[in-house]
């Protein structure tokens, strides 16, 4: 049984939120084992500590999610492939159009005047839209003209973008922002190890 996506518990949980989100996004309930959980909660959050000192305004790290994801490939038999940098850009033809289109998901660090993860499930290339589910709960959408905002689709998506709104280099809505600075993990499923 599939089950509708999880909104963060706090303001710096959007990493392991995200994760579990793709593992609801691919499989059933009954196929995500129990050692997923404990590896997603062991290994993100890891920004509240850096060189020794507590902060309180950073959750997970790109490394850690980055970790995350060999670990679901190699223990898990999770597909996965990391985008960084230039390689990560949404457009015709791209890595992430082909695995949205091919049913992956894609875990993707976006702008919402900060670094935040964000799950892309699909993706319209004739009318250039991302369907994504952003685990941040809002009690007001942004009031923003082409954002699409809805609660209809919990097992799917939470906000319809267009293309170009993604791919902007600032730290502006749902942009990737600069280059240097980029990450998404695509995730499919792979073989069954659990």
């Amino acid at each position: 049984m599939k089950i509708p996506m999880h909104y963060q518990t706090s303001e710096f949980d959007c990493g392991p939120t995200t994760l579990l989100n793709a593992l609801i996004f691919l499989f059933e309930r009954k196929q995500v084992g129990q050692e997923v959980f404990r590896k997603v909660y062991m290994t993100t959050l890891d920004g509240y500590a850096t060189n020794g000192r507590v902060c309180s305004n950073y959750g997970t790290s790109d490394d850690a999610m980055i970790g995350f994801a060999h670990w679901a490939e190699d223990a898990y038999g999770v597909r996965t492939k990391v985008l960084q940098g230039k390689d990560v850009v949404l457009e015709s033809g791209s890595d992430i159009e082909k695995g949205l289109m091919n049913g992956e998901a894609v875990i993707a660090k976006v702008h919402i005047h900060e670094p935040h993860y964000v799950l892309f499930t699909k993706a319209d290339p004739k009318k250039q839209l991302l369907y994504l589910f952003d685990p941040y709960y809002r009690e007001r959408p942004f009031s923003k003209p082409d954002i699409t905002w809805t609660r209809d689709h919990p097992k799917e998506y939470n906000v319809v973008i267009p293309y170009s709104y993604i791919n902007r280099r600032g730290s502006t809505y749902y942009a990737f922002g600069r280059k240097e600075e980029r990450l998404c993990i695509l995730m499919g499923k792979g073989s069954d190890k659990n």
